[in-house]
This record gives C-alpha cells, structure tokens and sequence, in this order.
C-alpha cells in the first residue's frame, strides 16, 4: 500500500512538472527583467519595484532568475493597465497567478486572459476576487 501512494505520489509530481513547463511557454513564454526592461523602456530596477509589488507576474525558474510571461504584456508591449488590480485580489503565488490567467473560468465562458485582451478587465477583477478568496 506504501508503495502505491509513493508511486501515485511520483505521478502527481512528474505530471505537476508537466504542465508547470506548458504553463512557462503558453502565449510566446517568457522574457527577463533585462528583456522586460527594453520591452517596456524602463530600467531593470523599475522592473524589480514592479515584480516585488505584484504588478507583473513573474516566477523563478530553475537557476534562481526571474521571468516575465510574454501574454501579460499589450499588443503595445505595455503591461495591460488593469494588472496590478487583478493581481491584487488574487493569493500572491506565481502559480496561483500562472493558472488564473490561462485557465478557462465557466463564470467568464473562457480564460480571463482572453477578456483582459478584449477590454473586460471589470469582468475578470470580479471573477479574480472569487478565486483569491477560495485560494486563500
């Protein structure tokens, strides 16, 4: 019995991998604060301020570096206006922010990234407070 959950644990972790690395390269993947930097023509260190305020969605990868998903970013390559409120009602992680974003809401009728995109960013705060309230 031991052996099976340790098994089924593996799975999980091995599948949980999976889709962190699908996640990472959806909608163009990603960029780093240096890039980010000359995307947006700010500095490094506004890039930083921005990270560390939640005003951009960011995570680690493996060497410690932070990255910038591309789809976060206008056609402009601004960061959409209505982030930082969206980000603010959701529960902090990377991940938790990754998943909202790219996963399809039933509320919605689809992603809310896709909203966001089509200038329903009132629709997608309303939907990100129900889920930073069930996240936490």
């Amino acid at each position: 019995m031991i052996a099976s959950n340790e098994a089924a644990i593996a799975r999980a972790l091995e599948r949980g991998v999976v889709v962190r690395k699908e996640m990472e390269q959806e909608e163009g993947g990603s960029r780093s604060d240096e890039q980010v930097a000359e995307l947006i023509n700010i500095t490094r260190q506004t890039v930083v301020r921005w990270r560390q305020a939640r005003r951009l969605v960011a995570w680690q990868d493996e060497s410690g570096h932070w990255r910038f998903p591309v789809w976060q970013f206008d056609d402009a390559g601004r960061p959409f206006p209505e982030l930082a409120a969206i980000l603010s009602e959701l529960p902090g992680d990377s991940w938790s922010d990754m998943t909202f974003f790219l996963s399809e809401s039933e509320s919605l009728r689809g992603r809310p990234l896709n909203l966001l995109r089509r200038g329903k960013a009132k629709r997608v705060r309303l939907v990100a407070m129900r889920f930073g309230r069930q996240g936490a």
